[in-house]
């Protein structure tokens, strides 16, 4: 019983503090996936989107998950030159 307390005591303790993290809006708009992808034909490791903030591939699917790159302070990395100057068409259709 005294260890069953514990473990749920420690549980609840680590989510309020992940909780109480500050997070700012534009660390939660990058948070997920660029607002444009690159064509399923595009075989880079990493992509940089038209707004300059640059992603990393995850996994090798078909259907790639795109994640933010974070520099050692955990800020997303922006700035950079996007990989496509102009929009990306949609090929996929």
């Amino acid at each position: 019983m005294l260890h069953r307390n514990l473990i749920l005591m420690i549980g609840v303790w680590g989510l309020t503090i992940a909780g109480c993290a500050p997070v700012s809006t534009e660390q939660r708009r990058s948070a997920h996936s660029p607002p444009q992808v690159p064509p399923a034909s595009f075989a880079g490791r990493q992509f940089v989107d038209g707004d300059g903030c640059v992603f990393i591939r995850a996994g090798v699917s078909r259907a790639p998950k795109w994640v933010p790159r974070v520099s050692r302070d955990g800020e997303h990395i922006c700035g950079a030159a996007p990989t496509f100057p102009t929009a990306v068409p949609d090929t996929d259709t």
